[in-house]
């Protein structure tokens, strides 16, 4: 059944969570995915880590293979589990325009009772990769190399395995010539002497043949969106709690980024309607049309 808008009387679809014209959420629901959001706190409260981390433009069903054996190891291991939303880097931007709070928030609803923490990277605008999450941030968490695991999927693990390789030569490097000025820097070469970080597939190899949860991509989902495709882009980002609309507002800030018409029925704070546009339109023509008679 349509409903009406407690705070300006529009009649809205009865699939809107939110009000078309004013953004007003319907009564008894609480999902905004546009709302700030800055994540979970980034804090040890454990000796060892199981991480991963990625731009999730935009998140989906994809991504569960991942979260998953981050969850179960981290439990296994009794460690800390994290999930690193990060920013784009270079010209990725244009292709991954979400920005980090809307992907916390998708993440929230899509994996509402997880172990997860999901760390939202704001302050760096520029891109993040293996190599700040472990020296700017595990290790000023005190986190020691060899209890640092993190996961990626199956078209990510050599490139993350070699990057690690180069923080660990990176260290060795840096104390090899500090150890001549600072006696105090011999403790961080024990640290990082033949030190090993694990890195462990999630899922299996991702194909683009088949329709499993691995074979998912952003790049799909994406695709999906723009091209309105609602069934496609259901089936990948409808999990946990995420509703049908807070898929087709999640469609539509795709579309809007990509300056594409929206489509209809999502709920979009902030936003006015189709409706609200043509009228104001259509009063501004009239207006300029008396003008002119004068």
């Amino acid at each position: 059944m349509p409903w009406v808008c407690s705070a300006c009387s529009f009649e809205n679809q009865e699939i809107n969570m939110a009000c078309e014209v004013c953004g007003t959420l319907r009564e008894g629901y609480t999902h905004n995915i546009l709302e700030t959001n800055k994540g979970d706190e980034f804090k040890k409260t454990k000796d060892n880590v199981v991480l991963t981390f990625g731009r999730f433009q935009p998140p989906t069903k994809g991504h569960k293979i991942l979260f998953d054996e981050v969850s179960r190891l981290a439990t296994e291991q009794n460690a800390d589990a994290f999930v690193f939303v990060v920013n784009c880097s270079g010209g990725t931007c244009v292709e991954q325009p979400l920005p980090i709070h809307i992907r916390l928030n998708i993440l929230k609803l899509m994996y509402p009772s997880s172990n997860l923490k999901f760390i939202g990277l704001h302050d760096h605008d520029n891109g993040v990769n293996l190599d700040i999450i472990i020296t700017e941030l595990l290790e000023r968490q005190h986190y020691l190399p060899e209890n640092i695991t993190v996961i990626e999927g199956s078209d990510a693990v050599e490139v993350i395995d070699e990057s690690i390789q180069n923080v660990i030569k990176k260290k060795q490097r840096m104390v090899e010539v500090a150890e001549k000025a600072l006696e105090k820097l011999k403790e961080t070469q024990l640290l990082y002497n033949d030190a090993k970080i694990n890195v462990i597939q999630a899922g299996k190899n991702r194909t683009t043949n088949n329709k499993t949860e691995a074979s998912i991509s952003g790049t799909m989902v994406r695709k999906a969106a723009l091209d309105g495709d609602k069934e496609t882009f259901f089936e990948n980002v409808l999990i946990g709690d995420m509703t049908k609309s807070d898929a087709i507002a999640l469609m539509n800030i795709i579309r809007k980024l990509d300056k594409k018409q929206e489509i209809a029925g999502g709920s979009r704070k902030m936003q006015k309607s189709r409706k609200m546009q043509k009228s104001r339109k259509m009063q501004k023509s009239r207006k300029m049309q008396k003008s002119r008679k004068v």
